[in-house]
């Protein structure tokens, strides 16, 4: 909803024409509202009319001019769902002057965040449009801002679930409306404040917003704006059973939205039209258009929309006693949930882990500085005792003591200072142990919330699988009792058990392989213990029995470098190679002609480095932060779970105590630099 109204309220506050005549500034900003008019009627001719705007007036144009010209590009692009244009051009006033005197982060965070809006990408809509509030919060003469900003604030707490947590927003939001002359800004209002009501379950309340919101937009023939109070009182009305009101105004909201070109909002419209369909029986109907949104859904990348159609359309083949096809659509569910699941984590664990080693080096940098202070008083009291000596050699005896007593004063104090320091840092030490514990346990929840998704799917296919087999059972157990069995209903009923009993025995299989990847995930190798070893003729004997059992003649693998002993696991180290190598196959090499990997191993005063690097296609330079991450693959569908760099990353640095760094660009290799101690440190 905040989409509608996002570009007008900050096309215009910001405009200030500069070196224009009064007639040809005011011509240019009728065309520009004119063709601001149509970014969501029209977004198409949009695109066209800018292009036409700036062949024309190419010498007239002013700075801000140029700006409001980018905004209603990017808007268009973004209404026409080219988002990386929308993207990219936005990006464009950052060209238009300096930093350090460009007034427009408001407008480009502001549409950054309808952007990701308008891709259903929540949690980076948030995050830019906190970017903005931070630009108006504070400013008096930005309140038409502040306000809109805290509408798009709240709204977007909505599409994250956080229903409770966006009502103080939109209700401040609404109050500031109603104190202004703006029939827009009320509805849209309205409009979200009822929304949130509905998830919290007021739905009178709920109810008579909706009601205000559609009673304003009819009145002032805002139209677009209109579809949304449609949809959302069909909602309602849905929630109520009074299904043939939710209808008509569902479809309501479909034409609207088809007029003007707004393909989430036909989805989502589309999707609950579905769902009313099922509730009064016409399964046709639903089953039809179930499909015409999943096509969609699919073209537009929306795989929340998708998700929601496969859950539906499995709940109405179940309806049907339609089971195998129930199966399926139930299979696509998980997929598709499992591609949304991937896309929103990022990486949390290492984001954590992370957090809490700078918190700790914080604190040691705030404790050596309280000791580096500590230090400087006793320089300082130093230097005083040696002045008080020398005066003392030349003065009187009760001068003498005067500065006797001021020494001792000091020393106190002194003391009293360094008291307080003691608590000071005894207090920092108990804040960094908490802060360290609270951080293990966000990681630990993250990691476990990580197992619990990779597992439900095949688990989710066993249950569905097995609820086929009872029910083939039961058919076949009532057609006995009958006395009508026949052998063609034999062999349909053992056809079908039998691939339900495949299909949940490879779940289970696959459920199983799962608890042993997660069991890898743990630093420590049973049966390992530390010994000390050549390390160069190691991993040669290693690398040939990896190559042995690959049976890959084409691979080239080399050893080489200095010969040094070191004290260390050499079975969590041949783990780590044979990670690395199997890591290279799987990713790096898939179109390399002449696989090759060389290690290189390099002696350090107190350390060894090991050098693998592979001549494959490289990581990608975006996601070379995240390939430590558990979980985490490239190959999203296949049998990685993600966990293989994530063990090799816990080897080498919980257990070998060493580092591990890597660097790649694509289609140059990747190099994995791990350094590790020549003699292990004594751990508790």
């Amino acid at each position: 909803m905040l989409l509608v109204v996002s570009f007008y309220l900050f096309l215009y506050p910001f405009t200030a024409i500069a070196d224009n005549s009064d007639e040809l500034k005011q011509e240019i900003q009728q065309k520009l509202k004119r063709v601001g008019g149509l970014i969501y009627s029209e977004p198409t001719k949009v695109l066209n009319e800018v292009n036409n705007i700036r062949d024309k007036y190419k010498n007239e144009l002013a700075l801000t001019d140029l700006a409001d010209l980018i905004y209603i590009e990017a808007w268009g692009y973004m209404n026409t769902n080219q988002y990386q244009l929308a993207l990219n051009t936005i990006e464009k006033i950052n060209q238009l002057t300096r930093p350090e005197i460009n007034n427009f982060d408001y407008q480009i965070n502001d549409t950054k965040g309808a952007i990701y809006g308008h891709m259903g990408k929540a949690q980076k809509s948030l995050k830019y449009h906190l970017f903005a509030y931070k630009h108006v919060k504070d400013k008096l003469k930005y309140q038409n801002l502040k306000a809109k900003t805290e509408s798009n604030v709240g709204f977007t707490f909505i599409q994250l679930g956080f229903y409770q947590e966006a009502l103080p927003y939109l209700k401040r939001v609404l109050a500031y409306n109603l104190s202004i002359d703006n029939p827009v800004l009320r509805a849209i209002a309205y409009n979200n404040l009822g929304e949130a009501l509905f998830h919290l379950k007021q739905i009178d309340k709920a109810y008579e917003h909706h009601q205000k919101a559609l009673k304003i937009r009819i009145e002032h023939k805002l139209v677009f704006h209109s579809s949304y109070s449609y949809h959302n009182l069909a909602l309602i009305y849905s929630h109520k059973k009074r299904y043939q009101q939710a209808k008509d105004y569902l479809l309501k909201a479909i034409q609207i939205r088809t007029d003007s070109n707004f393909a989430l909002g036909i989805l989502e419209s589309q999707l609950s039209l579905a769902k009313v369909y099922q509730q009064i029986s016409d399964i046709r109907g639903s089953s039809a258009l179930l499909r015409v949104v999943i096509d969609n859904a699919i073209k537009h990348k929306q795989l929340n929309i998708l998700a929601k159609a496969y859950l539906l359309q499995s709940d109405l083949f179940s309806s049907q006693d339609e089971y195998q096809q129930a199966l399926s659509a139930h299979k696509l569910y998980h997929q598709t949930l499992e591609d949304v699941q991937i896309k929103k984590t990022d990486s949390k664990l290492t984001q954590y882990i992370t957090q809490t080693s700078t918190v700790a080096k914080d604190i040691n940098i705030l404790q050596l500085e309280k000791e580096n202070e500590i230090q400087q008083l006793a320089v300082v009291n130093r230097e005083r005792i040696a002045i008080i000596i020398l005066i003392s050699a030349v003065i009187i005896v009760t001068a003498l003591s005067f500065f006797l007593w001021l020494l001792h004063l000091k020393r106190k104090k002194i003391q009293t200072i360094n008291q307080d320091l003691s608590l000071t840092l005894d207090k920092l030490k108990a804040t960094q142990d908490k802060l360290i514990e609270s951080e293990k346990m966000s990681a630990l929840t993250t990691l476990v919330s990580g197992m619990a998704h990779q597992m439900n799917t095949p688990l989710g296919i066993a249950i569905t699988s097995i609820s086929l087999i009872e029910e083939n059972i039961n058919t076949f157990s009532e057609a006995l009792r009958q006395g009508q069995i026949k052998r063609k209903s034999i062999e349909s009923i053992l056809n079908n058990v039998g691939e339900a009993s495949k299909l949940a025995l490879s779940s289970m299989d696959k459920t199983a392989n799962l608890v042993s990847q997660f069991k890898k995930i743990s630093a420590k190798l049973e049966g390992d213990e530390k010994q000390e070893f050549e390390l160069i003729n190691h991993l040669i004997i290693q690398a040939e029995q990896i190559m042995g059992q690959l049976h890959n003649d084409q691979l080239e693998v080399n050893v080489y470098g200095s010969k040094v002993k070191i004290s260390s696991y050499p079975t969590a180290l041949n783990r780590v190679l044979s990670h690395l190598i199997h890591n290279s196959i799987e990713h790096g090499f898939c179109d390399t002609e002449t696989p090759k990997i060389d290690i290189k191993i390099k002696k350090q005063p107190n350390s060894v480095e090991i050098r693998y690097q592979d001549n494959g296609k490289g990581i990608d330079i975006e996601k070379i932060s995240d390939i430590f991450t558990p979980f985490y693959t490239s190959k999203m569908g296949s049998d990685n779970v993600g966990l293989g760099l994530s063990i090799v990353y816990n080897l080498v640095v919980q257990l070998m105590q060493g580092r591990i760094t890597v660097e790649s660009a694509e289609n140059k290799g990747t190099i994995f630099s791990i350094n590790l101690p020549i003699q292990l440190a004594q751990l508790d």
